[in-house]
């Protein structure tokens, strides 16, 4: 695996949010800000607020300024939490 080949060893058990929403609701669509909606009630800041709209005038998010993509990243990671609470 990738992670093997750069020293990362995963040991016991694991979790991935988007099969475990796909497997609790199948009916739902697959992305991060969908299913914070849907199942948090929460609207996270889309990615398209930091990059723009997909395209030749999409910036890339080493352009982003750092306490905007800190801020991104750490609300990404608390709704994934917070997902995994809820479907854990």
């Amino acid at each position: 695996s990738v992670l093997r080949w750069h020293g990362v060893d995963l040991a016991g058990p694991l979790w991935d949010t988007m099969v475990a929403a796909f497997l609790a609701t199948p009916d739902l669509r697959r992305s991060m800000d969908y299913l914070a909606q849907a199942l948090l009630g929460y609207r996270p800041v889309p990615i398209s607020d930091l990059i723009g709209e997909r395209g030749t005038d999409q910036r890339s998010m080493r352009e982003v300024p750092l306490e905007q993509l800190t801020e991104y990243a750490a609300e990404d990671a608390d709704v994934a939490l917070q997902l995994w609470q809820r479907l854990g």
